[in-house]
């Protein structure tokens, strides 16, 4: 009975020990390519890694949730404050314009394409004169993990 109570135990154990986080798969491909980018890799150290946030393509334009669930706010609330104003003005062309805007906004919430994954990345480096510098980068991953763009934070 122990032993099968063994078995299960560390069954269970290696099972959900084998699986990477978000956070574990994007370090792992950051820090891939900054072994082949960097001018030092050796002095390379890590600092922090941001919130691994969904990217999604919108209309053509990279945008991460965060930004995409501010901004799709904002344009509604812009949206339906236009129409209260433009409907107590009775300026029907107007409302008319912001209705068919905010409707879509509502396409566009529903029609977002999951391409990948968006994170800022900080790290201790030596740089070309051989001083420790922090650098914070912005990194665009696929669906997969591997790097799409890389972009200076500072």
């Amino acid at each position: 009975m122990k032993k099968i109570f063994l078995i299960i135990i560390s069954t269970t154990l290696l099972y959900s020990c084998s699986e990477k986080t978000n956070e574990e798969k994007a370090r792992e491909s950051i820090e891939k390519y900054l072994k082949e980018s960097m001018n030092d890799w050796d002095s390379y150290e890590f600092v922090d890694i941001g919130y691994v946030d969904s990217l999604f393509n919108v209309n053509g334009e990279k945008i991460s949730n965060i930004n995409f669930k501010t901004n799709y706010r904002l344009d509604s609330v812009d949206c339906a404050i236009s129409i209260d104003h433009y409907s107590e003005a009775g300026n029907k062309e107007q409302v008319e314009i912001y209705k068919n805007r905010l409707d879509s906004l509502i396409r566009t919430k529903n029609e977002k394409e999951f391409i990948g994954w968006e994170t800022n990345f900080t790290f201790r480096g030596n740089n070309k004169l051989g001083a420790k510098v922090i650098n914070t980068i912005k990194v665009q991953l696929n669906k997969n993990f591997f790097i799409d763009n890389v972009e200076s934070s500072e």
